[in-house]
């Protein structure tokens, strides 16, 4: 065929198993606000070809399932084509292998759209996308199952800024060679789960800003690797487990500056096995480092070295006053900035594991400490009678700040 056109109908009932299946059309098949009060079926554009043209399904109702193999190993071949489900209800679920295996050459759009209920595992399994995918705004009210995309490769970016999610979602195993946009994203209250980004590969940048992340479980990021930067800033955390980015490498950043964390408290464990070049915690009303069993919240905290400059840790604009012994239990030869702060008290031992090769600026606090020939020199605020060797502002003598 040369072109379908099934825009604005109506079919009582499902769009039958195999109806268009392995059909060739030179140009498009349009269905845009197409109204099918039942399935799509089993296979029904199993096969399909689209060789210069569009897919476009665009403000479709959908009242039944996407069923298994609804659309799979189907091909878009034009860099200029779309496959367009933008601002489409699906009353049902997507189904396992729905959009399995196919190749996708020009941009997906599901943008706006509504699934009530379920992205099964493997909905999207092994599919190509060649370009960028745009889900903004798209609500998922069921699940994004595990491994809904497992073994796809997007070669563009995926957008999901502004999505909504009522349950839960997974997106390991995930490769996209671009950007990962979820910024300004409604999450469940459960937040995001364990292993819900394990495995994912992103070769740009991933934003999570100003989402409603309350919850980041233990192992979320396990075995994920970002070669640009994680921007997590202006979120508010509740609850972020011991070990939640463990295991998770960024080439780049990782930002969380503007965020608020429950008791304004970095709790201990909380970098662990994070590899990264930057950890930006800039403003987030920040007052306590806590420490427990000798380890704070930057125990484990590793370094991936992209260039010979130091790696940047850096707390500016918080308000901390105390910083207890092995805070920085983790910190080596890093850049470390606490500029800003209400730092009167450095306990004896909270610079224990910093390196020599250490950069430290703690401009504009109560007590401030230097880096002079390769030791701490504290000069403590005079104001709160705090004392110590010259190391720290504790209990001993030392010099007075004036």
């Amino acid at each position: 065929a040369w072109a379908i056109d099934m825009q604005n109908f109506s079919v009582f009932g499902s769009i039958g198993p195999s109806s268009f299946a392995k059909l060739t059309i030179e140009d498009s098949l349009y269905a845009s606000n197409i109204n099918v009060h039942g399935d799509i079926g089993v296979g029904a554009f199993y096969g399909c070809s689209l060789n210069q043209g569009s897919f476009v399904m665009s403000g479709a109702t959908i009242h039944g399932d996407i069923m298994n193999m609804a659309f799979s190993t189907m091909f878009l071949l034009s860099t200029d084509g779309v496959l367009d489900f933008s601002r489409s209800f699906v009353n049902g679920s997507i189904l396992n292998n729905s959009f399995a295996l196919g190749t996708i050459s020009g941009n997906v759009d599901w943008s706006h759209s509504v699934i009530v209920g379920d992205l099964k595992e493997a909905s999207f399994n092994a599919t190509r996308f060649l370009s960028n995918v745009d889900m903004r705004n798209i609500t998922v009210k069921g699940n994004l199952q595990k491994n809904a995309f497992v073994r796809s490769y997007i070669a563009g970016s995926l957008d999901l800024s502004g999505a909504n999610f009522f349950n839960s979602f997974n997106f390991a195993n995930l490769s996209i060679s671009g950007n990962f946009y979820m910024n300004n994203t409604i999450f469940p209250l459960q937040g995001v789960s364990t292993l819900t980004f394990g495995g994912t590969v992103v070769g740009g940048s991933v934003s999570l800003s100003r989402s409603s992340i309350r919850v980041i479980a233990k192992n979320a990021f396990y075995e994920a690797v970002v070669f640009g930067n994680l921007d997590m800033s202006d979120c508010s955390f509740s609850i972020i487990q011991p070990h939640a980015f463990d295991n998770l490498n960024v080439f780049g950043m990782v930002a969380l500056s503007g965020s608020s964390f429950g008791s304004n408290t970095l709790q201990p464990l909380l970098f662990t096995g994070l590899r990264a070049n930057a950890l930006f915690l800039q403003g987030c009303r920040l007052q306590t480092i806590a420490v427990n069993a000798q380890r704070g919240p930057f125990f484990g905290l590793g370094l991936i070295a992209a260039d010979s400059s130091l790696p940047v840790l850096d707390l500016t604009n918080n308000n901390i006053s105390v910083i207890q012994k092995n805070a920085f239990v983790g910190v080596g030869a890093w850049n470390v900035t606490l500029n800003n702060n209400q730092i009167t008290i450095l306990e004896d031992g909270w610079s224990q594991s910093m390196s020599a090769a250490l950069s430290l600026s703690m401009e504009n606090n109560p007590s401030v400490c230097r880096l002079t020939n390769e030791n701490i020199i504290c000069v403590c605020s005079s104001k709160a009678q705090v004392r110590g060797t010259g190391s720290y502002c504790g209990v001993a003598p030392c010099l007075f700040y004036s």
